[in-house]
C-alpha cells in the first residue's frame, strides 16, 4: 500500500482536496511539483489547461448558440452554399440555413463573404472560436430565447448607436482575432481622420479669431479718429484743428461784419468770445 504524502495545512482556511490523478493517489498540481514518484509532466499539460482556460472565458462571451455552432461547423468541412434567391443551403439543394445566422456570423469576422462559386467557408476565428466552444461544452451556449433577450437589452440600451455597433455587441467577434485587429486598425484611422479635422477646425477658429481681431482694431481706430476730429471741430469751429486764416494772418471776418462768436467748454452757453479774440497758437 502506498503511504499517503502528508499535505501542509494553508494559512488561509483548511487544506485543499487534491484532485484524482490517473497515476497515482494525490493531485497532479501536488505530487508533480512536490517531486513524489507516480507522476509525470504529462499529467500536468499547461497547454491544455491554457486551451480549457481560454474556452471557459472566451467561450460565453460571443454569445452563440448551437445553431450559429453547428452553422460554423458545417462551413468548416464543407462549406455553405448562397442561392441565386438570397438563401443559404447546406449545399446545392441541400436544407436551407437561416439567413440572420449568416449575416451574424459573416459581420462577426467567423465566416467569409460568397466567393465566386457562391460558396461561404469558416475563417480562421471561426475555426478558433468553434474548437473553444466545443471544448467549453453545451453550458457555453445560449439558447435562441435567452440570445433573443440579450440583443434586445443591448439594442434598448443603446439605442443611439449604429447598427454595425450594435451588431458587435450583440455577437462580438474573437478577442485578439484578425477581425479585432481589424477592427482596431479601423478605429485607429477613424481617430487619425477625426484628429485630421479638429486640427483643421482649430486652424479655421484661429484664422477666424485673428480677423475678427483685425478688424476690431481698424474699426475701433477709426473711431477714435472720428471721436477727435469732432472734438477739434468744436473746439476751433473748423476741421483739422486750426481756424481758417487770411493771407496776413489774421481771421477771417465773416460776411455780417461781426466775429463768430465761439462757446467756451465749461462755461454756460450765453458767455462767448470772440475768434479774434483768441490767441494765434490756439
Amino acid at each position: 500500500m502506498t503511504p499517503t504524502a502528508p499535505i501542509p495545512p494553508s494559512s488561509s482556511g483548511p487544506a485543499e482536496q487534491p484532485q484524482a490523478c490517473a497515476r497515482c493517489t494525490h493531485g497532479c498540481h501536488r505530487c508533480y511539483w512536490t517531486g513524489l514518484h507516480g507522476a509525470t509532466a504529462a499529467d500536468y499539460d499547461p497547454t491544455r489547461w491554457r486551451a480549457q482556460y481560454d474556452a471557459d472565458e472566451i467561450g460565453p462571451k460571443l454569445s452563440w448558440t448551437a445553431r450559429h455552432l453547428d452553422a460554423v461547423d458545417h462551413a468548416t468541412t464543407t462549406g455553405i452554399t448562397a442561392d441565386p434567391a438570397g438563401g443559404y443551403r447546406r449545399r446545392p439543394g441541400g436544407r436551407r440555413i437561416a439567413a440572420q445566422l449568416i449575416t451574424e456570423l459573416t459581420a462577426s469576422g467567423f465566416l467569409s463573404p460568397p466567393d465566386a462559386a457562391s460558396r461561404i467557408t469558416a475563417t480562421d476565428d471561426g475555426r478558433k472560436a468553434a474548437l473553444l466552444l466545443h471544448t467549453a461544452g453545451p453550458t457555453a451556449l445560449l439558447t435562441t430565447a435567452d440570445q433573443a433577450a440579450r440583443a434586445r437589452r443591448i439594442h434598448r440600451k443603446h439605442q443611439s448607436s449604429s447598427a454595425d455597433h450594435k451588431q458587435q455587441l450583440t455577437f462580438p467577434c474573437l478577442p485578439t482575432g484578425d477581425h479585432a485587429h481589424v477592427l482596431a486598425d479601423r478605429a485607429a484611422a477613424l481617430h487619425r481622420e477625426f484628429s485630421r479635422q479638429a486640427a483643421i477646425s482649430r486652424a479655421k477658429a484661429e484664422a477666424c479669431r485673428a480677423r475678427a481681431e483685425a478688424e476690431y482694431t481698424a474699426e475701433r481706430a477709426r473711431l477714435d479718429a472720428e471721436c477727435e476730429e469732432a472734438a477739434r471741430h468744436a473746439v476751433h469751429g473748423c476741421a483739422g484743428g486750426r481756424r481758417p486764416r487770411t493771407r496776413r494772418g489774421r481771421a477771417r471776418i465773416p460776411a455780417g461784419g461781426q466775429p463768430a462768436q465761439t462757446a467756451i467748454e465749461g462755461l454756460p452757453h450765453s458767455v462767448t468770445i470772440s475768434a479774434l479774440n483768441q490767441r494765434e497758437d490756439a
